[in-house]
């Protein structure tokens, strides 16, 4: 299943939500998943994609 965010927010408001909702669990956000998250909001990458990019990143 491929999905995509359109909610109308602008980029930077979905940046500023995900690194609240990281801090909020006790994770501080870093670039690259900064950049994951921009890319995802501007329609950039799937959500897919970004958690596959991310899982990558982890090994």
């Amino acid at each position: 299943m491929t999905s995509t965010v359109r909610t109308g927010k602008s980029v930077e408001d979905s940046v500023t939500f995900a690194k609240g909702v990281s801090l909020l669990a006790g994770h501080d956000m870093d670039a690259e998943q900064e950049e994951l998250v921009r890319a995802v909001a501007s329609g950039e990458m799937t959500v897919d994609e970004a958690i596959a990019k991310a899982k990558s990143q982890l090994n």
